[in-house]
């Protein structure tokens, strides 16, 4: 806590959004300090030990003082993409293991937090993509299944090769689920609310990723805040022609899951590979006067809750910021 300090700007969280909007008010010589609940790059460094960011270096760096920090066309695991947040967050202000619990508003805003209270004249919620995992409703009953999120699977050690898996998801992360779990278990179902969208073949989809600003201005045409849906990679699609399929999920009593097709069965584990919700902790104070936001989906553009739209994005929304210093 720092005790009768106003800051300038206060943001809330030390993710790819938080240290490239860090980067900006240092340079600004603003009073500003970072608060993460966790730690820096927190998300990343939760993620699956196999997994690996889809997109290319080109794509993620957030500076460009670090474009020639890897190779343009490389790609980085979570954990080692995790370090390189850590290495350019050195610098800043930030405040580790505070968590945001509430926010007050008057003539200035009061946080409180887990290591007190602190006053700021602007907040911007940099809480991220990541920080809200979205899990459909359905009745439960008296559930003994083990039911994870994507957001909390580490590796496959954590279940046995006779093990009954339900994956819920039909996108990205229900497709890296399938390729990690899949080596280890061969009893696997799907349950899909809508047909497996697949990206393109390895060729193809390396040449898109190598000329993404293209396609990111043709995509643009249509739609410059549409949704954009990560399809599951195609290197999934034999495993994915091989499991059972059901559709979604109408409850869960014991191990027993009823689907909406009156089908039932039994599972041990359910992984939920169902994305993230856009509602947060803080969305209520977005229409707040100097409350402001970074790296949710659609913010200013499609790309908005990706790495290469968090670095486009930060410089938007400082101009907005700026006449309010």
């Amino acid at each position: 806590m720092r005790d009768r300090v106003i800051f300038d700007i206060i943001v809330i969280g030390a993710g790819p959004s938080g240290i490239a909007l860090g980067h900006i008010l240092k340079e600004k010589n603003l009073n500003y300090l970072i608060l993460e609940k966790g730690r820096v790059a927190n998300s990343f460094f939760n993620m699956p030990d196999k997994l690996s960011l889809i997109t290319l270096w080109r794509s993620n760096y957030l500076r460009e003082a670090d474009r020639e920090l890897f190779d343009l066309n490389s790609t980085q695991t979570a954990k080692e993409y995790g370090g390189y947040l850590v290495k350019i967050a050195q610098d800043l202000e930030i405040e580790e293991s505070c968590e945001v619990f509430g926010i007050a508003k008057e003539d200035i805003y009061t946080l409180k937090t887990s290591s007190g209270d602190y006053q700021t004249k602007i907040v911007v919620d940099a809480s991220g993509y990541f920080s809200s995992p979205y899990i459909p409703k359905f009745q439960k009953n008296d559930v003994t299944a083990k039911i994870y999120h994507f957001n909390d699977f580490k590796n496959a050690d954590m279940i046995h090769s006779d093990d009954r898996i339900l994956i819920v998801g039909s996108r990205l992360s229900a497709g890296q689920l399938i390729g990690e779990l899949s080596s280890r278990c061969k009893n696997i179902s799907l349950s899909l609310r809508s047909e497996v969208k697949y990206s393109s073949k390895v060729g193809v989809r390396n040449f898109f990723l190598r000329n993404i600003k293209l396609f990111d201005f043709l995509i643009s045409l249509f739609g410059r805040r549409k949704k954009l849906e990560v399809p599951m990679d195609y290197e999934y699609k034999q495993i994915v022609s091989t499991l059972s399929h059901y559709p979604k999920i109408a409850s869960i009593t014991h191990k027993s899951v009823t689907f909406e097709d009156s089908r039932v069965a039994e599972f041990d584990y359910i992984f939920f590979a169902t994305g993230y919700e856009n509602v947060g902790q803080f969305t209520k104070h977005y229409s707040t006067k100097n409350f402001y936001s970074i790296g949710r989906e659609c913010l200013y553009s499609f790309k908005s809750r990706f790495l290469r739209g968090i670095r486009e994005d930060v410089f938007r929304l400082w101009k907005e910021i700026e006449v309010n210093i």
